[in-house]
């Protein structure tokens, strides 16, 4: 069903085809037309709609029929515009956020539809081919909202500041036992904790949250407390942030529409404003930044004074180095190991770019991801040699540091890799996955991080997946480099016949 800005928007598109094809400019047509010139502009950017006296004087200038105009049949070539304006993507794409209206891109496209029409084709079409869902287009757009803020939200950064002074006066990491009681006293919250099989599936995250005038925040049994306490955390960031949710909602089930993800990562940004405080940690990181060698310890120690969770830590650091140290050629990966993932595979399920699109990024094609990176390296050494503990922070995993040259450009990237698993029950449970954050190595690193050049940390130099990689001693290959060899022939193939074709023509 066409909506008035569309049957607008497609009007003006008519008028000003049938407008060139005359060979009519603005001020001939209002001549013809007896219709001002400002007023057919408006017309043709999609947002006046004439009267039918007006339609009639239109026809009567341009020499066609009013149903021409006014009428369904539209031109063949706009048809992959109108399919996009009828999707469920466009009418859920949130413009505003990104500083654009329904009209900005109605006049970007009335400028040349059949162009755009072909970009919009191409777009959908690889979109069919990658077996793209509409949601991985939310996912998309999700991404790039977060990168356009450079992942800071000071006003978050602020009411966290002003929350945790109000509730946790001692400066301590909070406990599960107070927030809940907190939770349920000022906002009428009912908190359960239920067994496995009190409900018929749980997602990943062993939290379900259900909408009610007393809104229900279910836990699973085993989920360990430093889980409970982000969760409750993050439920205060949605109750004093105003963050209203009109169904259950999980993101670990990857499903939610641009907004629902918004509402969720300004909760999360709260939790982790609210328990790892930046002030605190901005210090702690210029120490740890401070020393000539990287401190493994004392990148740890800085764990141990939050909740342990390794996953949120390094996306706390990631939110935290841009603004206080100014680092922003930096990006955040989540690799994961799935158990139902066949053969050697690992998939990338979150990332984070700022500045520009680093190596790695999330790929569709089913490649296998360089091996050579810490983030991979690192996650097969906690999957293959057991899952050590560090008694000292209570830490549960595998870190790993690495300096990474890309195979395909000069830039290195210094790399902190953690590899985990949930603790359920006090077993691990759940997918293997690593967290990594990675700082280019550029003036601004050299001068506010002193351990980039430590001789004891590794480089190696990294590609980004086995099938593209153009590395030949590689003895961390999976699989052979098949589209570069491909590609390597097909230029020498070329060569030679072009050679030939010189010698003998």
């Amino acid at each position: 069903m066409k909506t008035p800005d569309m049957i607008k928007f497609l009007l003006g598109l008519k008028l000003k085809k049938y407008r060139f094809e005359k060979g009519l400019s603005l001020q001939a047509l209002s001549k013809v037309s007896g219709l001002s010139s400002s007023y057919l502009n408006e017309i043709e950017k999609g947002k006046k709609y004439p009267k039918v006296d007006k339609l009639l004087l239109l026809a009567k200038g341009l020499k066609i029929k009013m149903e021409d105009l006014s009428g369904p049949k539209i031109d063949k070539t706009w048809r992959p515009l109108t399919d996009f304006l009828e999707s469920d993507f466009y009418k859920n794409f949130p413009l505003e956020t990104f500083g654009m209206n329904r009209g900005d891109l109605y006049d970007l496209m009335s400028h040349n539809p059949q162009k755009f029409s072909s970009l919009i084709a191409t777009f959908v079409g690889l979109a069919r081919h990658y077996e793209m869902e509409p949601l991985e287009f939310s996912k998309l757009a999700f991404r790039s909202y977060q990168e356009s803020k450079e992942n800071n939200f000071p006003d978050i950064e602020r009411d966290a500041d002003e929350w945790r002074s109000k509730l946790f006066k001692d400066g301590k990491v909070p406990k599960v036992d107070f927030l809940t009681s907190f939770l349920k006293k000022n906002y009428r919250y009912e908190i359960l904790v239920l067994a496995g099989k009190d409900l018929p599936c749980w997602p990943e995250s062993g939290v379900v949250y259900i909408p009610k005038k007393r809104p229900k925040l279910i836990f699973h049994e085993s989920l360990d407390a430093p889980h409970r306490l982000f969760y409750l955390a993050k439920e205060l960031g949605f109750c004093v942030l105003g963050l209203k949710r009109e169904e259950p909602f999980d993101l670990s089930f990857d499903r939610g529409s641009f907004l629902d993800r918004k509402k969720e990562l300004k909760a999360f940004y709260f939790a982790c404003a609210l328990l790892w405080p930046k002030d605190v940690y901005s210090s702690e990181l210029k120490s740890l930044f401070g020393k000539k060698a990287f401190c493994e310890k004392s990148l740890l120690a800085i764990l141990s004074k939050g909740p342990f969770l390794p996953e949120i830590f390094i996306q706390r650091m990631a939110q935290i180095i841009p603004q206080s140290f100014g680092l922003k050629n930096l990006f955040y990966l989540r690799m994961e190991k799935s158990p139902q993932s066949e053969g050697d595979h690992f998939k990338l399920t979150d990332e984070l770019h700022l500045s520009k699109l680093h190596f790695p990024h999330e790929s569709r094609l089913n490649q296998h991801y360089c091996r050579r990176w810490a983030s991979l390296s690192s996650l097969k050494e906690w999957i293959s040699e057991g899952k050590g503990v560090k008694p000292k922070t209570s830490y549960y995993g595998h870190l790993k540091v690495q300096k990474s040259r890309s195979i395909d450009s000069d830039q290195v990237y210094f790399c902190v890799s953690l590899s985990s698993q949930k603790m359920w029950g006090g077993e691990f449970k759940g997918s293997p996955y690593t967290v990594t954050l990675g700082l280019g190595i550029d003036a601004s690193l050299k001068k506010n991080v002193n351990f980039w050049k430590d001789s004891s940390v590794e480089e190696k130099v990294v590609g980004q997946t086995c099938e593209t990689c153009s590395l030949r001693d590689c003895s961390d290959r999976v699989v052979p480099s098949q589209l570069n060899d491909k590609k390597r022939k097909r230029e020498k193939e070329k060569d030679g016949l072009k050679d030939f074709c010189e010698q003998h023509f």
